[in-house]
């Protein structure tokens, strides 16, 4: 079976672009990956990423190791994990629909969430040229922390678990992250839609019916989702007073860019 118009989530680790896979599979013409054995620290249970599934080209994975996960844009992996048009192979486009097309589910459109196929929206788009894109970005603070602690341990993902990360190193794969967002929405035009994670959570309704149209969607919706809304007051907490300067100097211009404070308050 083949997958046409798929929708790829991208955007920063630790946007929530998890919980927005759940809130758009709900739509009952849309359908994702199978969850995650495991809930979150917080009792939500998170889909399976399209690069963790067996059998899928290199090129759309962190073939470098889980020494790269969630922190794919750091300077040292970004220009060697990024892939293009330029990749692309007819026996790769093969490979990948076959992988994808064992989730297909009738007339559904398939949701597949990975923030690193950020990196990989040229050649995606090569590959499914009806494809759309949403992106999610979210309070630097609160992705920060998010992914120093599951970088060192991650219940849902133990593979990956065990890796000492800085803030700056965190700060640094947000900051990058977010400007290649904007180089792709440069490339994706109306293609991508950009969702900030905070008005997901708290406008919910009106949200999600801005990615119904975006999508095309119509006819019944589902029952909305509930989010838990304090996660980035939780998460900032967490981080000293020193961290959040940090964060500061080395997000400020993203930060500006997509409207969070940089005198440490929190959207939202």
């Amino acid at each position: 079976m083949r997958v046409t118009r798929p929708v790829f989530i991208i955007g920063c680790n630790n946007s929530g672009n998890s919980i927005l896979a759940k809130a758009l599979t709900s739509h009952p013409n849309l359908c994702g990956l199978p969850d995650l054995e495991k809930p979150d620290g917080y009792g939500q249970y998170h889909h399976l990423e399209m690069q963790d599934l067996p059998d899928m080209p290199k090129e759309l994975t962190h073939f470098l190791g889980k020494k790269t996960a969630r922190l794919w844009a750091a300077n040292q992996f970004q220009g060697v994990l990024t892939v293009t048009e330029k990749n692309f192979t007819i026996a790769m486009a093969r490979q990948t629909e076959t992988v994808l097309s064992k989730f297909n589910q009738n007339d559904k459109r398939l949701v597949l969430t990975s923030p690193a196929n950020l990196m990989r929206v040229r050649l995606l788009l090569r590959i499914f040229p009806d494809a759309k894109f949403i992106a999610l970005v979210r309070n630097p603070f609160a992705v920060v922390e998010g992914t120093i602690r599951k970088r060192r341990h991650d219940p849902q993902r133990p593979w990956i678990s065990g890796m000492a990360t800085t803030v700056r190193q965190a700060a640094e794969q947000w900051e990058n992250a977010n400007v290649l967002l904007l180089l792709a929405e440069k490339f994706l035009g109306r293609r991508l839609i950009i969702v900030h994670y905070e008005d997901l959570v708290i406008k919910t309704q009106t949200t999600l019916n801005q990615i119904w149209s975006f999508l095309n969607l119509s006819g019944r919706k589902p029952v909305l989702p509930q989010f838990k809304q304090d996660l980035n007051q939780i998460q900032t907490q967490r981080l000293t007073d020193a961290d959040r300067k940090l964060v500061q100097r080395i997000c400020w211009p993203m930060m500006y860019y997509f409207g969070y404070a940089t005198d440490q308050n929190i959207r939202s």
